[in-house]
């Protein structure tokens, strides 16, 4: 005789909020962060998402038939990205500019937890969990990220967003979707260049069904601005305009010898005898190109290490999303792409050496430590001066690759 158990709907919600039991338990928290985040920033006046309002300006301006760049009243907050990148932001136009603010919020906060969600989704090779593991590699993580991913919400930016399309792309590529990892790919294309970091891999591991994809996506996405106006005149300025918008944010920054210039260029070129010989005339050009072909010399020594390993593919990309800040002229902002490597050093944190802990603990501390809420403005912008966040990626990848070498991942 079966007895009838009647479920207990306290002890259900009780479960919800277990770190043993719940799935959802690190990313309810992480819920809670961003919400009450943005309460704080109501409250204290600095609600302002200015990159979003740039956006949400280039959205209307589209739909409007008016171009999207350089115009006189948007001073500083220019729109850098492509034509194509504008119409995905017309839902929020819907909405008066205060309430589209807290509409992106809300999304941005959903496109953050799914990251880290994927993140930890991607490290796992069978589909069995430990419940309590996860929900520890999630929220050991969030700490070290919440710099990068609170300065995302407060400044409404798109790089949480380029990051989840990212995440999304190698999940649907380790899984063999070749033509949906390919349309991600070209999405991501069209907001900032950093995708095409991954054409290099993808051309050693001979996915040219993938590059093939990609080229067709990319293709057919590039011609929907043209509908919005059925201007070929109009169409192709944009794309002239974007492409200037891109030739002038890369020479803006090209001072290597400068503070705060976060590049592996910079950093190498800065604390190395190098310096002498750039101030001394040696050719700036001829120095990149040579530390770029060691680079590659040396990922391309990872990836052949772990071709045979179930789950390479996902060290491997993890190690390309670190280099994005690394070789482009970028803010800090760029180094949310470290989210990947920083979940699987944590989730592999036992398979560490003792030394290595040490370098882990110091990268950590660099990546997400330097708050200037906490620190003081003026510590805070030193910490930037020196590029220590540049140190604190470098010495990421260094761990990446050492599981890489003893074949763990």
């Amino acid at each position: 005789m079966k007895l009838l158990v009647i479920e207990n709907p306290m002890r259900n919600y009780l479960n919800t909020f277990n770190i043993r039991t719940s799935r959802h338990f690190s990313l309810i928290i992480l819920t809670f962060i961003c919400i009450i985040f943005m309460l704080l920033e109501m409250k204290n006046g600095r609600f302002w998402l200015a990159d979003f309002e740039v956006y949400y300006k280039a959205a209307q301006r589209i739909m409007n038939g008016i171009t999207l760049y350089r115009h006189t009243e948007d001073l500083h907050y220019v729109f850098k990205y492509s034509p194509v990148s504008a119409i995905l932001f017309i839902p929020f136009t819907l909405f008066s500019f205060s309430l589209a603010k807290i509409f992106y919020w809300l999304v941005l906060t959903g496109i953050i937890l799914y990251s880290f969600f994927i993140s930890v989704r991607l490290i796992q090779t069978n589909s069995i969990s430990n419940i309590t593991k996860v929900n520890i590699v999630i929220l050991v993580s969030i700490p070290i990220l919440a710099l990068h991913f609170l300065r995302e919400l407060h400044l409404g930016q798109v790089n949480v967003l380029l990051l989840a399309i990212f995440l999304a792309m190698i999940y649907y590529y380790k899984i063999n979707y070749k033509l949906s990892s390919a349309l991600l790919f070209s999405i991501g294309i069209f907001f900032k260049p950093f995708a095409l970091i991954f054409i290099p891999y993808l051309i050693v591991k001979k996915e040219w069904r993938t590059l093939l994809y990609t080229v067709i996506f990319v293709s057919i996405i590039s011609f929907t601005p043209f509908f919005f106006t059925f201007s070929w005149d109009h169409f192709l300025h944009e794309y002239l305009a974007w492409f200037k918008e891109i030739s002038l944010e890369m020479n803006a920054k090209q001072d290597i010898l400068a503070k705060g210039n976060l590049t592996l260029f910079s950093f190498i070129a800065r604390y190395t005898p190098i310096l002498f010989l750039i101030r001394n005339g040696f050719n700036v050009f001829i120095y990149q190109i040579s530390i770029l072909f060691i680079t590659c010399i040396f990922y391309l020594y990872l990836f052949i290490k772990g071709k045979d390993i179930k789950n390479s593919e996902v060290l491997d990309f993890s190690i390309l999303l670190c280099t994005i800040p690394l070789l482009a002229y970028t803010s800090a902002n760029a180094f949310i792409f470290v989210q990947l490597g920083v979940v699987i050093i944590v989730y592999f944190w036992k398979s560490l050496r003792f030394f290595e802990k040490i370098v882990g603990i110091i990268s950590f501390s660099l990546i997400g430590g330097n708050f200037g809420e906490l620190l003081g403005d003026k510590l805070s912008t030193v910490l930037d001066n020196l590029s220590l966040i540049t140190l604190g990626t470098v010495l990421l990848v260094y761990l990446l690759a050492s599981l890489r070498v003893r074949k763990i991942i």
